[in-house]
């Protein structure tokens, strides 16, 4: 018997983790649509969740939505994908904070594949730091554009700096992956 192969996807893409956040993104998207600028707060207790727990959920639905991993007819995912990365998500200690980053105004956001930044490989001794250190230059809008990853980028891995950063990751091919 030959059975398809069905991909993991780890707990907190599915629905019922990603429904908690719909109204805070829905409320971002909107909000950035109507007046062009949002600042978005929500107390995370009010989800039984820590500040720091409510951080990486709220990145790993935006995720799951930008990927489509699970649906929302209320969200505009293809306004979702163009203004996320105009956000950060901060906390002051108790509420959790999405404003807008401060780019510099000469650069533009570059479209996805125009601006590579480095190709890096799995199978690299240094992999993992390099990965981080780009992260963190992402992250930090230190540089724009995205991180080509060839090889094998598990789950864990991905959602371990996708927690830690704020970045994401795009899947092409089994073994062809972005950092943005």
């Amino acid at each position: 018997m030959n059975n398809p192969k069905i991909p993991y996807r780890p707990p907190y893409y599915d629905w019922k983790s990603v429904r908690r956040f719909i109204p805070v993104i829905r409320l971002l998207v909107e909000t950035h649509q109507r007046v062009g600028v949002a600042n978005v707060q929500f107390n995370p207790l009010t989800l039984n969740l820590s500040v720091e727990t409510a951080i990486a959920r709220l990145r790993d639905a935006v995720k799951s939505l930008c990927l489509e991993l699970t649906i929302d007819d209320s969200i505009d995912i293809e306004v979702l994908r163009q203004i996320w990365p105009l956000f950060k998500v901060t906390s002051d200690g108790t509420r959790v904070t999405i404003v807008p980053r401060k780019l510099k105004e000469t650069e533009p956001e570059p479209a996805r594949g125009q601006n590579v930044l480095a190709t890096i490989r799995t199978d690299d001794v240094e992999f993992l730091e390099d990965l981080k250190a780009l992260a963190r230059c992402l992250s930090k809008r230190f540089s724009l554009g995205q991180v080509d990853i060839i090889g094998d980028l598990p789950e864990s891995l991905q959602h371990r700096i996708t927690s830690e950063y704020d970045v994401m990751f795009i899947t092409d091919e089994p073994q062809k992956h972005h950092m943005i």
